[in-house]
C-alpha cells in the first residue's frame, strides 16, 4: 500500500514479495479458481489446498486476489492495466501500488460525479464490482 501517506512514526512501507508467476487470465473474477482447476474444496474445506506447493498456492492467491482485483477494476473504469506497473523490480521483486493515485485520477476525469448527485447513491455504470469503486469515487 505504498500509495498512502506514512503516520509520523513509520518511515518504511510494507513489502510484499512479487510471487505471481502466472499471469491472471481475464474473465469472470468469481470463477478464476475454476479456470485454475482450484475446486471449491480446495479453496475452503482442504488445509493443503488440494496438496500444491506454497510456491503454487503463493501465485495463485496473489495473482487472482492481487492482480485480478486490479485488473476488474481499472478496467470496470475503462483504464489501462499492465502487470508491470505493480511490480517493483529489483533483486527481490515486490508488489507496489505507487500507480494507483495517478490512475485514480484518471478515473475521476473519465467518470466525473454529477454534482446534483449524492455519492452515496451514485452507481457506477454496468459495474457488477460498484461496491469496490464507490470508495474510491469518495476519496478523491
Amino acid at each position: 500500500m505504498d500509495h498512502l501517506v506514512l503516520p509520523g512514526n513509520v518511515n518504511t512501507y510494507l513489502r510484499i514479495p512479487y510471487r505471481s508467476v502466472t499471469p491472471y487470465e481475464p474473465g469472470d473474477f468469481h470463477n478464476y479458481p475454476i479456470r485454475r482447476e482450484w475446486t471449491r474444496e480446495h479453496l475452503y474445506l482442504d488445509d493443503t489446498f488440494g496438496q500444491r506447493s506454497p510456491a503454487k498456492i503463493e501465485d495463485f492467491f496473489q495473482t487472482w486476489l492481487y492482480f485480478g482485483m486490479l485488473r476488474e477494476i481499472l478496467q470496470t473504469g475503462g483504464l489501462p492495466f499492465r502487470d508491470e506497473d505493480f511490480i517493483e523490480k529489483g533483486e527481490s521483486p515486490v508488489v507496489t501500488t505507487k500507480r494507483l493515485p495517478e490512475l485514480f485520477v484518471q478515473w475521476k476525469q473519465k467518470w466525473p460525479v454529477p454534482e446534483e448527485c449524492q455519492c452515496s447513491n451514485f452507481l457506477i455504470r454496468g459495474s457488477r464490482i460498484g461496491p469496490f469503486i464507490l470508495p474510491i469515487q469518495v476519496v478523491i
